[in-house]
This record gives C-alpha cells, structure tokens and sequence, in this order.
C-alpha cells in the first residue's frame, strides 16, 4: 500500500483521516506543522502528501515547494 503524510493542524480531521487510512493498510506518517511535514519528508519515502493549506506555521504552497525540491514524484493533493 502507500506510504502517506497527512498534514493538518486539526486533530480531529488527523484522527477520522487517520482512522480511514490505516483502515485501508496504508503506512501513516502525522505532522501538524509545517516544518514536521519537511522534516518527515527528508528522511521518509512518500507517495502521497495529503497538505493543509492553512498551518500555524507555514502556508501550504511554501510546504508544496519544499516537498517537490525533497521528492519530485510525490503526488501532493
């Protein structure tokens, strides 16, 4: 299955999408900022990036312009 990272700040959204994902058996990676999506980035292989726009630290097309310089072939929706 794929490797995914959920970023949302909202807990409540991380938890249902997190309850669906591993329903399915996908591989889970959680951040709430930003700058933990970046770094989960630099050291997992991702096959989707599923991105909030709105963060607390960091908008979401600055984290986008930062995960296709880390992994070009993501699929980030």
């Amino acid at each position: 299955m794929a490797r995914v990272l959920l970023v949302a700040d909202e807990p409540v959204l991380r938890r249902m999408l997190s309850f669906l994902l591993n329903q399915h058996g996908h591989t889970l990676f959680e951040a709430s900022t930003g700058r933990d999506a970046i770094e989960i980035a630099t050291r997992e292989l991702l096959h989707v990036v599923l991105l909030d726009v709105q963060l607390p630290d960091l908008d979401g097309p600055t984290i986008l312009t930062f995960m296709r310089q880390l992994q070009p072939y993501v699929s980030i929706v």
